[in-house]
């Protein structure tokens, strides 16, 4: 059998290879179409080398590559990914055919990775192994029996489509594995473009489940999003590689530091900057692209068995216009995008606090529907945008699908300039945008240590919004976030307040790292520069601040640091200006009472409702109230109380609290009422409480910061002052029934509410209730605090070690 020279097929490739390189690298011949000719070049090669070693057709053997060659995508240093395919016969000339092909092969220098299998061989292993099934949906018949590699072929994808239901959550796995160690190519320095997050196995996740017909690139293709879709992303990727492989001179898959700026000029880039905000940007389209087709093959794979002749998924209610279905976040069948201001907003909030994801077909209809936040718009935008910030962690992916569904623009315009924009410091691991979302999650761990941590959530979004351009990005940043500031329909005051911690958000770290902390010389200067001693305004920069640094990257953040900037922390406390709570002033409601003296009336927009009412029974009523609204599914989400004598009467509360419901109008008073006066038998009570704990643990995320509570005892030289009264402040995360289980501690322990004011944030509260009748005994007060932290929701203990 006659059989080509190691040396003729090596100075063969060598030439042809020099040459096409050599014409890349003078940018005659672009990236795609020097892979067209290398596979060209390499099918050729592979064709003579097959016929000199007898596999041609009707011989019984047939050469077939998947891989790179496979795709015709081959690279200049490319490995070769080959299969000798036969029949079954023929066993005598297997040995001289193989050796023949491979030795040639091997001499040469080439880089090969190689088989010998009959076709029903290569099925066999496809059906095991999930790696070896997408290899083999991607086989090329190069030369011999092309019927051999046809059935190879037809049916690897017969099998895989017969399989895919039960390989998925395996390929799921190894996916999850894969990401996690070669991390993602949109935030890593030097990323690696095949096997990282949003790489080209991604990419060719997608090739195989397109092959299954449960999904496709185009179900990424949302109207508006940004940047180009999976196909134009795949071949960013491919051109990105093929000039690291050019200018590196070997095969490469990390784009390392020292390579990026010549295969930028290569791809005709300004710099690596341009390239790198290029390549998150197809990077994160692919990964998007890939999870969502990966859930959409879950929902079209055909239930068998019992599951397929059970109704559809039953759809659970999450929010107004929300439910859930099938493990995905979808529209109630009433809820109209185009009408509906705040359902988008709705839909990312029951996403992150429940944990499950958008589907597909949500996304497109709010493409096509959900308007865009108009300037001056009503409370509601802020509320629903702090309730998503404010859950961390889990509003990172969430945000992510947005943004590539070129639904976050609609929310934050002002975007678009940081999308996928690169660092130039080399401390930061992350995009500016993605920076900015990962510091709202470090943020939520520092929510109660400052009094308002809706502010704290906003700084934390839109701190480096100015970034990009040329311009001071402190400056340009807070003139940005004054709009951002009036179209969330923020009051003066507190958009004054973020305005300025944006401006000034470098301030505090800058000044720690340069000045004595300890002198109140630095925190007199600090003040000077902030224009303001306002107490809040300074809890939001010094949180800021932390959260800032945590996020930029690992080490960054050091005991040291932490040390400095809580010496600087107290220095400056000594300066700010302290407003104490007063007792509100609630006169007796207006109108005629309904059923037990709670009136319940529309709010400021659907979902919220304004409360009135007169409680008889003192503190233990007030808490008995409640614990109904909370059992009824009704959230207080803000609240003012006061305990006013009756004299001969006994005493009653007045309330007036801002109400909310996830959806629906809030229960009649008179079920309300009707519930009050049953709470004397036990079984109802206990009846209440189960309803109440089945919500905390249906309905709500773990909390992500300590809850911190604290008394301040009242002046103790003030004419008339009870030494047995104070404030006792908390701030905390918040869950359902909260502010009744507090209050239902101070009944516990004997002490009378006398006023209180609560505010929730989102996902955090903020309550300071004026308490009276403390224990003379010693520690009186500091078992009420024990009592009522005890009960607060508290993060994991890895949490907590993070902190």
């Amino acid at each position: 059998m006659a059989s080509i020279s190691a040396e003729e097929l090596k100075g063969e490739l060598a030439a042809g290879r020099s040459g096409l390189i050599d014409s890349a690298l003078a940018r005659t011949l672009d990236p795609q179409g020097l892979r067209s000719a290398m596979t060209e070049l390499f099918d050729l090669v592979l064709g003579r080398l097959a016929t000199h070693a007898g596999i041609v057709p009707g011989s019984g053997f047939a050469l077939c590559a998947f891989g790179g060659l496979g795709r015709r995508e081959m690279l200049p240093y490319s490995d070769l990914d080959l299969v000798l395919l036969y029949d079954g016969g023929r066993a005598g000339e297997l040995q001289a055919t193989a050796d023949a092909l491979w030795y040639p092969l091997w001499d040469s220098g080439l880089s090969i990775d190689h088989s010998v299998r009959t076709p029903e061989q290569c099925l066999a292993l496809a059906a095991e192994e999930p790696k070896v099934a997408l290899s083999m949906l991607e086989v090329r018949h190069i030369a011999g029996e092309s019927s051999l590699c046809d059935k190879a072929a037809s049916g690897a994808r017969t099998a895989w489509r017969k399989v895919v239901h039960s390989k998925l959550d395996e390929l799921v796995e190894q996916i999850a594995v894969r990401r996690r160690r070669s991390g993602a190519i949109a935030h890593r320095t030097e990323p690696d473009l095949k096997y990282g997050e949003g790489g080209l196995r991604d990419a060719q996740i997608l090739d195989a489940l397109a092959a299954a017909n449960v999904a496709n690139e185009a179900i990424a293709v949302i109207p508006g999003g940004p940047g180009r879709g999976a196909l134009e992303a795949r071949k960013l990727l491919l051109d990105v590689r093929t000039g690291l492989h050019l200018v590196g001179g070997k095969p490469r898959d990390i784009l390392h530091a020292q390579f990026a700026a010549d295969v930028a000029r290569l791809l005709h880039y300004d710099d690596r900057f341009a390239l790198a905000r290029d390549l998150s940007n197809a990077s994160r389209t692919i990964a998007f692209a890939t999870d969502l087709g990966i859930r959409t093959a879950r929902g079209a794979i055909p239930r068998r068995g019992i599951a397929a002749i059970r109704r559809a998924p039953a759809r659970r209610p999450l929010a107004e216009g929300v439910v859930e279905q099938g493990g995905e976040v979808v529209l109630a069948r009433g809820a109209r995008p185009e009408r509906d201001d705040s359902l988008l907003l709705r839909v990312a909030t029951a996403s992150a606090r429940h944990g499950i994801p958008i589907s597909a077909g949500t996304l497109r209809r709010l493409a096509d529907g959900a308007p865009s936040l108009r300037n001056e718009s009503s409370q509601v935008y802020h509320d629903n945008l702090v309730s998503l910030l404010g859950t961390g962690e889990a509003a990172i992916d969430v945000i992510e699908t947005l943004d590539r569904s070129g639904l976050w623009d609609r929310i934050l315009p002002e975007w678009a300039a940081v999308r996928d924009l690169p660092s130039r410091s080399a401390v930061h691991v992350f995009t500016v945008d993605r920076h900015q979302v990962q510091v709202v999650a470090e943020a939520t761990r520092l929510a109660t240590d400052v009094s308002r941590p809706d502010l704290l959530l906003i700084c934390a979004l839109v701190h480096d919004i100015g970034k990009g351009r040329r311009r001071d990005h402190c400056e340009l940043g807070a003139e940005l976030t004054s709009v951002i500031c009036a179209r969330l329909g923020m009051p003066e005051r507190d958009a004054e307040r973020v305005v300025t911690v944006v401006r000034h958000h470098l301030l505090f770290a800058k000044t720690a790292a340069s000045r004595d902390a300890a002198d109140p010389a630095t925190a007199e200067e600090i003040f000077v520069r902030l224009g303001t001693r306002d107490r809040p305004t300074f809890e939001l920069l010094v949180a800021l601040t932390e959260a800032d640094s945590r996020a930029t990257g690992p080490g960054v953040w050091t005991p040291w640091k932490a040390h400095v900037h809580s010496t600087l922390a107290t220095t400056c406390s000594a300066f700010v200006d302290d407003v104490a709570p007063g007792a509100p002033e609630l006169s007796a409601a207006d109108g005629p009472a309904v059923t037990a003296n709670i009136r319940i009336s529309k709010g400021a927009y659907a979902t919220r409702y304004v409360l009135e009412a007169e409680i008889d029974g003192g503190t233990g009523g007030l808490a008995d109230v409640l614990l109904v609204l909370a059992a009824r599914g009704i959230e207080v989400v803000q609240a003012q109380t006061l305990r006013v004598e009756q004299g001969e009467a006994g005493e009653i509360h007045r309330v007036r609290a801002e109400i909310s419901t996830l959806f629906g109008t809030p229960s009649d008073p008179a079920l309300v009422a009707q519930d009050l006066r049953a709470l004397s038998s036990s079984t109802v009570r206990s009846r209440l409480h189960s309803k109440v704990d089945r919500r905390q643990q249906e309905a709500w995320t773990a909390a992500r910061a300590s809850p911190r509570v604290w008394f301040e005892p009242g002046d103790r030289e003030e004419a008339g002052s009870d030494p047995r009264s104070g404030l006792l402040r908390v701030r905390s995360a918040d869950r359902p029934g909260l502010l009744a289980e507090m209050i239902g501690a101070c009944r516990a322990a004997g002490v009378e509410v006398e006023w209180s004011r609560a505010e929730t944030f989102g996902e955090f509260v903020a309550d300071t209730l004026h308490v009276s009748g403390i224990s003379d005994a010693p520690g009186g007060s500091e078992r009420l605090v024990a009592a009522v932290r005890a009960m607060l929701p508290s993060p994991l203990p890895e949490a907590e070690e993070n902190r």
